[in-house]
């Protein structure tokens, strides 16, 4: 996904959307101040919400701006919009206890509370597991690949109503054997206290903060309502429980072991791997070594009588962008935060054995979005595939980098008359056993990726399986995503989202009136 613009004397020039590291320091322009919030219809599980205190909403509670997002801070409200990132710090989600298992024990009714940024992390008291008190807050990893083997977080639960609401922290629940149990030490009485600088937790109630619980997602966006573009016929939110992580195709294990970054390379003709950041190897010299590989094509298709399909600028403006997006939250359970999505974006030129070259752009990618993805909000992800039926399955609701080697044709091969001229051994309406005289621009189409975008997720079509899209088959998150049964992301729409909400792969911020 790139953008066109034509400048003062319509010279095009050729640009990528912002990623999202760098949208988090962008000013955040906006109409919603803390005093003029409204408090969330009811505090229930999934309800996105910023804290503030009753009294004045002059401060909420935030996590740490330093990227550590380790501890907890609290943040004058007039902060909260400076910029996209003080916006999303200011933002966490209330899960219910038993979110993961609703279908076989129900909504227990008290919470655990997750920044929007690290939602594979969680509120937790400042002490060790066997302790039965804190004098403090963090935020704690629980869940993702580098949680500890003692992980904690606590469970609160929230009396009064959203505008003026106590929060008491009733439970911790300690990891151990790979299951979380509640802990026999922790005592029922600590309610959450928030001052000018610190949140803390206090034995005394009275003394304990009253919060207003203001709707997040009247600042930012991201909320599918029901009737919405993104869920037309208003399917309600699936209480399956949520899928375990599969070992493969998508190998979870730590980012730094990723083979993209290691043993892809050593791999690799040294002509390319000239082309890749790595080692001693710099990104301007990776950059030289890219566009001379483009030149060299170029030369190569011209003495046979053919060209690049694109402009030599359009392949290395993708390639700068896609390499520049950075793990900016922790929402998938082996990303890093500050790695990179796509490892490499390299040109290869070989030759098949009549000697006509065939030159491709190789996009090594981790097919992983950089940014927060709300997979738990999905009304009705797809099912794990090995269940049987929908009902008795578990769903996709979180997700895992994956190892993507995609490759793009660069020479142009011409424009097919009709769409069927394209050969594909089985097809979205082949695979459904549609005649011939029913196929269609959308169902005639490869029933897995079809495409790549510049954050390195792939592309599949807007249609799933089943031939319905997947927008009206409310499975996809608001920025057009959603996780298949090797537990990884594609996009099956729009990367832009329904909504402006300024977060997504490409914002109205990328582009330039004419």
């Amino acid at each position: 996904m790139l953008l066109f613009l034509c400048n003062a004397d319509c010279a095009i020039s050729v640009n990528g959307p912002k990623p999202f590291d760098q949208i988090l320091t962008s000013s955040f322009t906006t109409n919603w101040t803390a005093s003029n919030s409204t408090a969330v219809s009811s505090i229930a599980n999934l309800k996105h919400v910023i804290l503030l205190d009753a009294a004045t909403k002059s401060h909420c509670l935030s996590i740490n701006a330093s990227g550590n997002n380790s501890s907890l801070t609290v943040t004058s409200a007039g902060n909260i919009t400076s910029t996209y990132g003080s916006a999303m710090r200011c933002m966490f989600q209330l899960r219910d206890r038993n979110v993961e298992s609703v279908s076989a024990t129900s909504l227990n009714g008290n919470y655990s509370i997750h920044p929007e940024l690290f939602s594979y992390s969680a509120i937790d008291g400042n002490a060790t597991s066997s302790a039965s008190t804190a004098t403090n807050l963090v935020v704690r990893d629980f869940k993702s690949y580098y949680r500890s083997s003692n992980a904690t977080y606590l469970v609160f639960t929230i009396t009064g109503n959203a505008s003026a609401a106590k929060i008491k922290a009733t439970t911790r629940l300690v990891l151990s054997g790979g299951n979380f149990s509640t802990s026999g030490t922790w005592g029922p009485s600590h309610w959450v206290l928030m001052n000018g600088t610190s949140v803390s937790l206090t034995t005394n109630e009275t003394i304990a903060t009253s919060f207003f619980m203001a709707d997040a997602t009247k600042l930012i966006n991201f909320e599918i309502a029901l009737g919405s573009d993104f869920n037309p016929g208003s399917t309600p939110w699936q209480t399956n429980a949520f899928a375990p992580f599969p070992s493969l195709p998508a190998a979870p294990g730590a980012f730094l072991s990723s083979p993209l970054l290691n043993s892809h390379i050593v791999k690799m003709d040294p002509s390319y791997s000239k082309q890749c950041i790595s080692g001693n190897n710099s990104s301007a010299n990776a950059t030289i070594a890219a566009s001379t590989a483009l030149d060299n094509i170029i030369i190569t298709l011209a003495a046979e009588g053919s060209s690049l399909r694109y402009d030599k600028s359009v392949y290395l403006a993708f390639r700068e962008n896609a390499l520049n997006h950075l793990f900016a939250s922790q929402d998938l359970y082996n990303s890093q935060v500050g790695g990179r999505t796509v490892a490499h974006v390299y040109f290869t030129n070989a030759a098949d054995a009549n000697d006509v070259h065939h030159p491709y752009m190789v996009v090594a990618s981790h097919n992983a979005t950089p940014r927060p993805n709300f997979l738990v909000d999905v009304a009705r992800p797809p099912g794990d595939g090995t269940s049987g039926s929908y009902q008795n399955s578990t769903i996709t609701r979180t997700a895992v980098i994956e190892y993507k080697v995609v490759l793009i044709p660069l020479k142009n091969y011409g424009l097919v008359g009709n769409f069927t001229e394209n050969t594909l051994a089985v097809s979205l309406a082949s695979d459904a056993r549609l005649s011939s005289a029913n196929y269609t621009v959308e169902n005639y189409a490869d029933i897995a990726s079809m495409g790549v975008a510049i954050d390195g997720v792939v592309i599949y079509p807007s249609i799933n399986n089943t031939l319905l899209y997947a927008t009206a088959a409310a499975e996809i998150t608001s920025s057009g995503a959603h996780v298949g049964q090797g537990g990884a992301l594609h996009y099956h729409a729009d990367g832009h989202g329904f909504n402006g909400n300024g977060i997504n792969l490409y914002n109205l911020s990328d582009y330039t009136k004419v």
